[in-house]
């Protein structure tokens, strides 16, 4: 199971002798990522989650890690907003959460317009 925005052919991955593309033969493709971790639990197969999602299940045994001697190129999340102006403080303290956890601390609303 893979996202919709991965190339359905094959992925990247850095691996333990350097780049690897890995085949990838998807029974199911969602931009819904809980619609997939549910599918995972289900037992419909393997899928590419954030690790954040599948953290616990890891460590309670639920789910095993495929791969992990292999990682994936990083990638960029935006936060998309109509207008700075208007923008509410509970907007503002998204934005800043997901780029402090998630990211490396720059945050979209940080920087000037252009």
């Amino acid at each position: 199971m893979v996202p919709n925005y991965v190339n359905v052919d094959g992925l990247e991955m850095q691996g333990p002798a350097g780049k690897a593309r890995i085949k990838l033969h998807a029974v199911m493709r969602s931009d819904d990522s809980t619609l997939t971790y549910h599918a995972v639990h289900a037992g419909m197969g393997v899928a590419l989650l954030p690790e954040w999602t599948v953290d616990d299940d890891l460590a309670a045994g639920r789910l095993a890690r495929v791969l992990p001697a292999y990682t994936l190129p990083p990638f960029t999340l935006y936060a998309v907003y109509t207008n700075r102006q208007y923008m509410t403080p509970k907007l503002r303290t998204f934005i800043d959460f997901f780029s402090e956890a998630l990211g490396d601390g720059k945050s979209v609303a940080q920087q000037p317009d252009q």
